[in-house]
């Protein structure tokens, strides 16, 4: 399962060992805990080679048994109610003679910060073989925080795919970055032509990219923790009326559509002001993140209530539309199913989609084909879909495709 284990960190188990540990993994993912299907990580390694007296935001709480647990399927399925999936690991270990469970290693949830969304600093877990297990058959190979390997429906996939890095999803938004970025500029002018003795730093380009992508990987958790699923339309500006969706809970145009934007240029500004006279450079995201200035604690509430916002729209039956402005067009909508259908979809294998593979569209549900209806129907569209067991797809069209899905899988998620 493994590719390639990357060269100077604490190197894997051996191969034999390997295999046990990764069978055993694969076997206590079938079991159930109380009828619920168990999820969890496993790292590898001795317990000495953890930090005694870490914890957590910013470091590793290791808790060593008294005494050694056996490494077996049942073990880990009484653990894992104890290591919530985002919060801690089973700890285990291999000696020349036998694998052994040693104790529980408590992480807190920053280490998954890159996923739900949040400006805190990422938690790099230790270069060790982690093992994620996020339900049957879902098995993930990590050294530390980076991705070696996954099974996945029964398919070994090597790599990460995390759409949101993609040069495609990018360029969709870049003229909305732009003009978000516009509105910044003249805020900044007219602060420093009123006063010109205390200029605002100058933001990064990029900054606009990342808060939004930030408040969009917030609402998809969301949507994925509470298990009902959900879409959310991205379509043009003034989106065509001619029948193809049906928004039940059309917004009347007003200040509150765009707020996701609004709050983005005070933030920019924020953060600008907040740091005049700033003498390294660009203020970018890193900036922003290690802030604790009381305004921008404000500004990073309002944003993520956002998330929140989308996230419970969306859980009214029908889709979450909003325009590529990142306004909110309305909620509740109903694709047509008078559009004509798609017998085939792509899969891609990357996260630009130079690499797809062929699927038969029947094999999906009614969400998954609307979708892939109205994506045929307007290529401009992109749609974000997110199953009741929690996968999350990105659907576009290509032109030299056609209907295109994105998996979008990231750190176990």
């Amino acid at each position: 399962m493994i590719a390639e284990w990357p060269t100077s960190i604490t190197p894997a188990p051996a191969l034999d060992k390997l295999a046990i540990v990764l069978s055993t993994c694969f076997q206590a993912s079938l079991l159930r805990e109380e009828e619920r299907p168990i999820s969890f990580r496993l790292i590898m390694g001795h317990v000495d080679s953890f930090p005694p007296d870490g914890g957590p935001p910013d470091s590793l709480q290791v808790l060593p048994f008294s005494s050694p647990r056996e490494f077996t399927t049942s073990e880990i399925r009484r653990l894992s109610p104890a290591v919530e999936f985002d919060r801690a690991m089973i700890g285990a270990t291999c000696t020349s003679d036998e694998l052994m469970i040693w104790g529980v290693v408590y992480t807190g949830p920053r280490w998954v910060r890159e996923v739900h969304g949040g400006r805190d600093a990422n938690l790099d877990l230790p270069t060790m073989l982690i093992v994620y297990v996020n339900g049957p058959g879902d098995l993930a190979v990590y050294c530390g925080s980076q991705i070696v390997s996954r099974l996945n429906e029964g398919v070994i996939e090597l790599g990460n795919v995390d759409i949101f890095r993609s040069r495609w999803l990018s360029g969709h938004f870049a003229d909305v970055r732009e003009e978000i970025m516009q509105l910044h500029v003249a805020a900044r002018e007219n602060a420093m032509s009123a006063n010109p003795q205390n200029p605002w730093a100058t933001i990064d380009p990029d900054f606009s990219r990342m808060l939004a992508q930030h408040v969009l990987r917030r609402a998809i958790s969301i949507i994925r923790g509470q298990r009902h699923g959900g879409t959310l339309l991205f379509l043009p500006p003034e989106p065509e009326n001619d029948g193809s969706l049906a928004v039940k809970y059309p917004f009347f145009r007003s200040p509150g559509r765009g707020r996701f934007r609004s709050v983005m240029v005070d933030i920019m500004n924020t953060l600008a002001k907040i740091h005049s006279g700033y003498a390294d450079g660009l203020v970018g995201w890193r900036t922003y993140s290690q802030s604790s200035h009381p305004a921008l604690n404000d500004l990073d509430e309002a944003v993520f209530e956002v998330g929140h916002l989308f996230a419970g729209l969306s859980a009214v039956d029908g889709a979450l539309v909003l325009t590529r402005r990142l306004e909110v067009h309305g909620f509740g909508a109903e694709i047509s199913s008078q559009l004509p259908p798609v017998e085939r979809v792509w899969r891609s294998i990357d996260s630009e989609g130079t690499r797809v593979v062929p699927e038969m569209a029947e094999r999906y549900g009614t969400r998954h084909r609307s979708v892939f209806r109205l994506c045929q129907r307007y290529p401009e569209v992109i749609a974000i879909v997110i199953s009741q067991d929690g996968h999350v797809k990105f659907v576009r069209h290509m032109e030299e495709h056609g209907v295109v899905y994105f998996e979008h899988r990231m750190l176990g998620a």
